[in-house]
């Protein structure tokens, strides 16, 4: 029993992530790092494939990233996504794992007699 218990706290835990979205700007990417300064971007590529981009910066006519990301020709990109955060699915998800946690506490103290 306290071993399903620990799954379901680490399923909980685990859709975290799915309080973030990726969503497309409409800005061009100098305009964005220059005046936004994400910590991460995602560049759709003109061939349709998704690198992200940690840090990025501009020189020149290259999208750089951290090391190892290798760098992108801007004329190679055809969109830059930023990630958003989700106030509402972060609320819902730390309710669950709020009342998750009680239902778990609850359910392992003994009644008392």
């Amino acid at each position: 029993m306290r071993r399903r218990r620990l799954f379901a706290l680490l399923l909980l835990v685990t859709y975290l992530p799915a309080c973030h979205s990726w969503r497309a700007d409409t800005t061009m990417p100098q305009e964005l790092i220059g005046t936004n300064h994400p910590n991460k971007i995602r560049v759709v590529r003109i061939d349709g494939t998704n690198q992200v981009l940690h840090h990025a910066l501009i020189r020149s006519d290259t999208l750089w990233g951290i090391m190892p990301e290798p760098p992108i020709a801007l004329s190679d990109v055809q969109a830059v996504q930023t990630r958003q955060d989700d106030a509402g699915k972060l609320l819902l998800l730390t309710g669950g794992i709020v009342a998750g946690f009680f239902l778990v506490v609850g359910t392992m103290t003994p009644p008392v007699p």
